[in-house]
């Protein structure tokens, strides 16, 4: 901005008029494309009226790197940071933060507040994150109306529909869309080719279409010569296979990359480890990409970044090595790395001393690192059960980096050949230009109270109408409602096909047992309750297709055996007088269930037990209940005394055929059926959720009618995905009396998730927090419970196994001791779990209800946040 022969881009001008006529924007637009300037400029504007202006980002790293950014451009007396763990300069005309702290703000009512006048989301395409994104939803809801937003998000196909959302929440939005990448990209396939022995680089793409040759090289992968095929070495050392290529060696990968002038490069690599192993290996081959001045500059950025860290810190992370590693000019970059290290690799790279850098997908994430070039290793990533593909979305994401402004005339975008992903699945990627954002949004049990502290009922069901979940629920309605008369149409003309000249043909389906009666519907959800309180021994009638087409009776006997929740709601394994046992869930009934009786049941009862099914049917067989057609519906053809008369319809010639067209209608009007049932749930979907909420909420003690208890207020202050098993054992005073290293461990075991669930159980680091810390867990499997029996999805269960490391850290102890109690920990996931138990145990300083427990979470959060976890975020 600061250059006064700069020329804005079209769209960048676009959004700077819609600003200066008091609109809000959603820009989207590719990575480095300049959206920046535009939230400077509104920045500015807002400084020039003396009033404040607010920058959210998603990740802290991308906050901190923001801060650094405004205070070279407007001044360090002008900007501040606020974070989880970091408060700089609070009362500043512009604060940079994370999307959380702004969403804390608003439901505190907080005075930093008054005198905004804009708000700058970053990455707000992130309210599609499933953990994360109803944060960003929260604060464009409930923000003041007054206060214009600049939402930046990458390119989106659906933009408008957003633009269109957000002024129907906040007034008017305009949506500025550029998908022109500010630097052209080419995209490469790369390979190993074992009749060669040598590293292939395809262009993937030739006039924007699929490359011919490279597609008849890899269609004819396997027909590699004979002599090719039998020799026992190629070149390299390569072994041959029934495939002509292979993945192609990483060194190698980068030597290519090298040769062809496409440095830096960032390698994508979706592990740690792998990344990790990728870097040395590189240092391994006597590979170097710095020259001694750029070495010289890089230790000495390391260095400086350093200071803060003691030589016990330096020595357990082993700063030597990593030093000797990025002198090389090659670096690795993941979460598992501490966050001095990352900052180090970042300026460094942006600086254009690092040559390679191996990364995981967190890099993609807003930070400023373009390179040349980017690899992607694979584009299939292991869930720990199977390989998936990548998201388009997550494509985009990744090259979104290859092509750096003003510096390179294209960017180069490489995949690596695997034998997961064929050359047509890669073409795809390359030309798939659609990303439609999605909400993620949901009420959580600390918004609800949140809620309900500070509107009343009205307002807040209107609030949670105005969602983008909501708005695209919707949306859609328009369009299923269309294909819902469609198929009504088909329905109409399948029965008139279906008519018989000898009588009505649907009462002969329907006393044959032939079809489900004309007219039944789906149980009312009043039968919800009813269905999840069945237990075994229950013996209940059901009524579904599958067992009205094999009975007379519509309704049919059966003995619970076993419940159990599954995805879709409570599942009953049961068992017929037939002896046949089959798993119902609520969903597959079309009519109420009704409860007959109860019989206990041996206490040994199993259903594989010799003859245990044959009691089952006796039992079954001896209750006599007998199902009443009055107890059905009356709209069957059966009770219609005009109906016609149904026996002569077995004389008719054409029945086969008849039958055909009643099956056709009988089908189409349970697809109508189905979509009537989805539409209502979509429509319904976040208030429902929310009504589930709020009773479960009611039940538990948190709100009393439409007023917060004692203990919804201290809900109101937990911020965390386990914000109400959190409050709970607050509530119940399960920390209290514990002293700051035992609370400490105790609150690591609702923050902390092994990575690998075949980690041996580590020891607790107390008597007294091994009884706190069952107590939790059985107040988890309490709330669980809880959770089930009203739909909601459940909490994560409580995992102690860092309690005894975040007692050690509390007490004082150092990082080397402290990093040998948990040996497969990276030293980055160490530092993120303590700054996620300090945020915690800050929270419950504020909102506990013990004085003595808020002292404790006041001394073990000081004591925790020392060296390392505090890094440079203070500088």
């Amino acid at each position: 901005m600061s250059s006064s022969t700069f020329q804005p881009d079209l769209f960048q001008q676009k959004a700077i008029q819609a600003l200066n006529e008091g609109a809000s924007v959603l820009v989207a637009a590719p990575t480095g494309s300049g959206k920046t300037f535009i939230a400077e400029h509104a920045i500015s504007e807002a400084l020039n009226r003396g009033m404040k202006s607010f920058y959210t980002a998603p990740i802290k790293a991308l906050s901190n790197q923001k801060f650094h950014d405004f205070q070279a451009l407007y001044g360090a007396e002008n900007v501040g940071l606020l974070t989880g763990d970091t408060s700089i300069n609070s009362d500043a005309k512009i604060l940079v933060m994370t999307t959380e702290v702004l969403r804390n703000m608003i439901y505190a009512s907080s005075r930093s507040l008054e005198n905004l006048s804009v708000v700058i989301l970053d990455e707000v395409h992130f309210l599609q994150d499933q953990y994360r994104g109803p944060v960003w939803e929260e604060v464009i809801i409930h923000l003041p109306l007054e206060v214009t937003l600049v939402c930046l998000s990458a390119t989106v196909s659906n933009a408008v529909e957003v633009s269109e959302w957000l002024t129907t929440v906040r007034g008017d939005t305009r949506a500025i869309i550029e998908t022109k990448r500010p630097v052209s990209l080419e995209h490469h396939h790369m390979a190993f080719d074992k009749a060669t022995g040598d590293t292939v680089m395809y262009s993937t793409l030739v006039d924007n279409k699929m490359n011919p040759r490279a597609k008849k090289a890899f269609t004819e992968q396997g027909k590699a010569n004979n002599s090719s095929r039998n020799s026992h070495q190629h070149k390299k050392g390569r072994q041959t296979s029934e495939s002509r290529f292979g993945p192609p060696n990483r060194n190698e990968v980068v030597e290519e990359l090298a040769h062809a002038n496409m440095l830096p490069a960032i390698f994508f690599i979706f592990s740690r480890n792998q990344c990790d192993d990728a870097a040395r290996g590189v240092r391994r081959s006597s590979l170097s990409f710095a020259t001694k001045n750029e070495a010289d500059q890089i230790r000495k950025i390391a260095q400086n970044r350093a200071q803060s860290l003691s030589s016990d810190e330096k020595n357990a992370l082993d700063f030597e090595g990593f030093l000797s590693l990025i002198s090389t000019g090659v670096a690795a970059h993941h979460a598992g790395m501490v966050p001095i290290f990352k900052e180090i690799v970042e300026e460094a790279f942006t600086l254009g001393l690092l040559k390679v850098v191996f990364a995981t997908e967190t890099l993609a994430v807003g930070l400023n690192m373009p390179a040349r070039t980017v690899v992607i290793d694979k584009l299939t990533r292991f869930t720990g059960e199977n390989h998936v593909p990548l998201k388009p979305s997550d494509f985009t994401q990744l090259t979104g980096r290859a092509g750096r402004r003003g510096i390179d005339d294209v960017g180069h975008a490489v995949t690596l050949w695997s034998p997961f992903v064929s050359f047509d699945e890669v073409c795809r990627f390359a030309l798939n230009k659609s990303f439609n954002l999605t909400s993620a949004f949901r009420p959580t049990y600390n918004m609800t109270v949140n809620l309900v502290n500070s509107h009343s009922e009205g307002e807040v069901r209107h609030l949670l109408n105005l969602s983008f979940a909501q708005y695209q629920a919707n949306s859609g309605v328009v369009t299923m409602q269309a294909s819902i008369e469609k198929k009504r149409e088909q329905q109409r003309v399948e029965e008139e096909k279906a008519q018989s000249q000898y009588g009505d043909i649907w009462t002969y389906r329907r006393v044959h047992g032939l079809q489900r009666q004309k007219g039944e519907s789906k149980p009312t959800n009043d039968s919800i309750q009813l269905w999840n309180t069945f237990r075994p021994g229950d013996i209940i009638a059901l009524k579904t297709d599958e067992f009205i087409n094999a009975r007379n009776s519509p309704y049919q006997k059966f003995m619970v055996l076993a419940t159990s929740n599954r995805r879709r709601g409570i599942k009953i394994t049961a068992a017929d007088a037939a002896q046949s046992v089959r798993g119902i869930l609520y969903e597959d009934l079309i009519g109420e269930p009704i409860f007959i009786k109860h019989v206990d049941l041996d206490t040994d009862f199993s259903q594989w037990h010799p003859g245990a099914l044959r009691e089952v049917a006796r039992l079954i067989n001896e209750c006599n209940w007998i199902y009443s057609k009055s107890d059905n519906n009356d709209n069957s053809k059966a009770n219609d005394e005009n109906a016609l008369d149904y026996e002569d319809v077995a004389n008719d010639p054409l029945l086969s055929i008849l039958m055909k067209h009643a099956d056709a209608a009988d089908r189409i009007r349970n697809d109508i059926e189905r979509l009537e049932q989805y539409l209502k749930n979509e429509k319904q979907s976040v208030g429902a959720t929310f009504d589930r909420v709020l009773e479960l909420l009611r039940k538990m003690g948190y709100i009393d009618a439409w007023k917060l208890t004692p203990k919804g207020s201290v809900l109101a202050g937990v911020f965390h995905e386990s914000d109400i098993l959190i409050a709970e054992a607050i509530s119940q005073g399960l920390f209290d009396g514990l002293k700051p290293t035992d609370l400490a461990a105790a609150v690591s075991c609702v923050v902390y998730e092994r990575r690998n669930s075949d980690q041996d159980d580590l020891p607790y680091p107390s008597t007294k927090c091994r009884e706190v810390a069952e107590r939790v867990e059985d107040l988890s499997m309490e709330v669980q419970d809880l959770q089930t029996a009203h739909g909601l999805p459940v909490h994560r269960f409580p995992d102690p196994n860092f309690a005894q490391c975040a007692a050690l850290w509390a007490s004082g102890k150092s990082l080397t001791s402290v990093l040998d109690t948990v040996p497969e920990m990276s030293p980055g996931d160490f530092v993120r779990t303590i700054r996620q138990i300090v945020d915690l145990l800050r929270q419950i300083e504020r909102i506990g209800l013990d004085q003595t427990l808020r002292e404790s979470a006041r001394i073990a959060g000081e004591a925790m946040f020392r060296g390392i976890v505090v890094g440079n975020e203070a500088l």
